[in-house]
């Protein structure tokens, strides 16, 4: 995030295309491998976690700290995708993959889901329960 507030300097003279793509690298590529956690993540987490990428699009496109901008404001200005909801599509398209290519532990963990868990009520939102509509 450093590295984005430095290169955002006027002196740098970088496109903010350019920016977006220094935080894909850097930051977004890390937030993309942790995918897989979303759903065992606190909401204070995920909260702290777009607050990484909120902190990056002020850099990028020189916002003040103190404007109030949503997060839906600020990723259709950038491009990025809300973190929460890109790890959503990143899990949803490797669960999908894997079932379309019949991946046997995939296809097994989602059988095994269904048989024992789907009648009973969780506490917790597991990453199978939220893409539990793929077997349909």
């Amino acid at each position: 995030l450093n590295v984005i507030k430095m290169l955002s300097h006027k002196s740098w003279q970088l496109k903010k295309e350019t920016l977006i793509a220094v935080y894909n690298a850097l930051v977004g590529s890390v937030l993309n491998y942790s995918s897989f956690m979303s759903s065992q993540l606190s909401e204070s987490s995920h909260k702290t976690i777009q607050a990484i990428q909120n902190n990056a699009i002020r850099a990028i496109f020189k916002q003040r700290y103190d404007d109030h901008v949503s997060t839906e404001a600020r990723a259709g200005m950038s491009g990025l995708v809300p973190v929460r909801t890109r790890w959503f599509e990143l899990n949803e398209r490797f669960l999908a993959k894997a079932l379309v290519n019949e991946n046997e532990l995939i296809v097994d963990l989602f059988g095994s889901f269904k048989r024992s868990f789907q009648s009973r009520s969780l506490d917790k939102i597991t990453l199978l329960c939220e893409h539990l509509h793929l077997l349909s």
